[in-house]
């Protein structure tokens, strides 16, 4: 699909005062050029000419404009031959950067990216066959609950507890594991085998805590999230049955289940839904199930229950066909659809009101991503039933 970002033009604005010191080689952030205010100006713009000044709300800003994620990928690369160790972000141009910090990366997730990041290239060998292949660093944390934990990606088993040992009972670190992924950069998790401490951390949202593994999803900025969730409210209260698709840990459904007659998760994912049954238990929430099950076969199964509200929540790719068809089948009186792609957002939207008795009420835009030209959307469609 083409990107629809490509049909607008976007004109340089020049902010003096750039913070990262690998911006414009890091393929990550684009408009740090730009001051704050600009940034909403232009994401505000392009949303309002893509979907129509009537249907797209204000942006909403993210309190933070750096230090925001609570979360970070780096890719763990040796050059051939005699060629370095890395560790950092692929330029696009098939070369690894070695960086030291992220600009938009909470402050300890940096300060133990580095630590473990030197530790690896001084100590384990990098794609050489004969000690592990490891391929991504995954860093993840919060700093309301001062929790942090790391995931090293691998594509087969490595022994790395005596490397870490030291540094794991020095530094605030919840845990560190070791992922096995069944492909180079699928991410498809194979095995997930502690190495010291725990496997996941708790986020604090609002008064409650919430457990989350170290391959379950999470949106990076909780400041921005907990916005969402206050906004997504109102389209549920008083709902019979609401379907949270795509519900990772549980976050979502534990915020609407005392304003809902019952609510139902779907997710994939063995950690997430772990992850969800915890948090469920946790927060007393009675009137909810949790399915482990691919969205289409679970929207086919819950035909017949006539859910009154489905929330989408997919990955970045977007909705497949066959749970896009199914999400038809069902015939649900509205959908909420939350995106992090505006890409397959416009694509899903688009396919759903075409082909289904559907129409775009609001287009709520949030600044999840400071820096990064990239847009989190929340898309309210109403059944039209006549």
């Amino acid at each position: 699909m083409a990107d629809i970002l490509s049909r607008v033009k976007i004109k340089p604005v020049i902010n003096s005062h750039v913070r990262c010191p690998y911006y414009g080689k890091c393929p990550h952030c684009q408009l740090q050029h730009r001051s704050y205010s600009s940034q909403l100006r232009l994401k505000k713009r392009i949303l309002r000419r893509i979907f129509g000044e009537e249907v797209v709300g204000d942006m909403v800003p993210s309190p933070l404009e750096y230090s925001w994620a609570n979360r970070g990928v780096f890719r763990l690369f040796k050059y051939p031959g005699g060629g370095p160790r890395v560790a950092g972000f692929d330029d696009g141009n098939g070369n690894v950067m070695d960086i030291r910090e992220c600009s938009i990366l909470y402050e300890p997730l940096n300060g133990l990216y580095l630590g473990i990041s030197s530790i690896l290239k001084l100590n384990a060998r990098f794609y050489d066959g004969r000690s592990g292949e490891l391929t991504y660093l995954i860093i993840k944390g919060s700093i309301r609950t001062h929790e942090y934990i790391t995931g090293i990606v691998s594509l087969k088993r490595v022994y790395l507890k005596r490397y870490l040992r030291d540094f794991f009972n020095s530094k605030d670190i919840k845990g560190i594991s070791l992922i096995v992924e069944r492909a180079p950069g699928s991410f498809k998790v194979k095995e997930l085998l502690p190495i010291l401490g725990d496997k996941f951390y708790h986020e604090r949202l609002g008064e409650k805590l919430f457990r989350i593994s170290i391959i379950s999803h999470f949106p990076r900025n909780t400041h921005v999230f907990e916005k969402v969730l206050r906004d997504l409210l109102p389209f549920v209260d008083g709902a019979g049955h609401v379907v949270d698709a795509f519900g990772s840990v549980g976050v979502i459904s534990t915020a609407v289940s005392p304003l809902v007659g019952r609510i139902t998760l779907v997710e994939s994912s063995r950690s997430a839904v772990a992850d969800a049954q915890e948090n469920f238990y946790r927060h007393d929430v009675f009137n909810g199930q949790v399915l482990r099950a691919r969205v289409a076969d679970a929207l086919r199964s819950l035909r017949h229950e006539s859910p009154d509200v489905i929330i989408l929540s997919p990955p970045e790719k977007g909705l497949k066909f066959s749970e896009i068809n199914a999400l038809l089948k069902v015939g649900a009186g509205r959908i909420i659809y939350l995106s992090r792609n505006l890409n397959t957002f416009y694509r899903d939207v688009r396919f759903i009101l075409r082909k289904g008795r559907y129409k775009l009420v609001r287009v709520n835009p949030y600044d999840m991503y400071p820096q990064q030209l990239k847009f989190f959307l929340m898309g309210i469609m109403e059944r039209d039933n006549l």
